[in-house]
């Protein structure tokens, strides 16, 4: 199936979670969430990483970026719905900070937009 066309981020919706480590790794998180924040019209974080890569390959939210704690079977699963709809999977090498499970699903023409995004918090910058 042909992916769908994606809106830019500054319209789309992001769904996921940012993680919930408690220590060193907030500062990270912190530039991490204020970049995504200020690049799409909506982020949220529904608590169900399954039921936000559903969602996302039933076109309900544009984008998916999920760290930590994602559970194998989850990210799986969500991950053929969200390929079967044209959607890229990409999974990213660990922060800086050692997480893992670091992943973004979105249209294959934004998802590069996305990890420079997450790859900018790495690194110390902002958006």
């Amino acid at each position: 199936m042909k992916g769908r066309v994606a809106r830019p981020i500054s319209e789309a919706l992001l769904t996921g979670s940012l993680g919930h480590t408690r220590s060193a790794t907030q500062d990270r998180q912190g530039r991490l969430a204020s970049a995504l924040h200020s690049s799409f019209a909506q982020v949220r974080t529904m608590g169900s990483a399954a039921l936000d890569l559903a969602w996302t390959a039933a076109g309900r939210c544009d984008a998916f970026y999920h760290e930590e704690w994602a559970q194998p079977w989850d990210l799986a699963a969500g991950s053929l719905l969200c390929e079967a709809r044209g959607l890229e999977v990409r999974l990213l090498p660990p922060a800086a900070d050692g997480l893992s499970n670091r992943v973004i699903v979105a249209p294959p023409d934004v998802v590069n937009e996305i990890v420079d995004l997450t790859n900018h918090a790495d690194r110390g910058y902002g958006p």
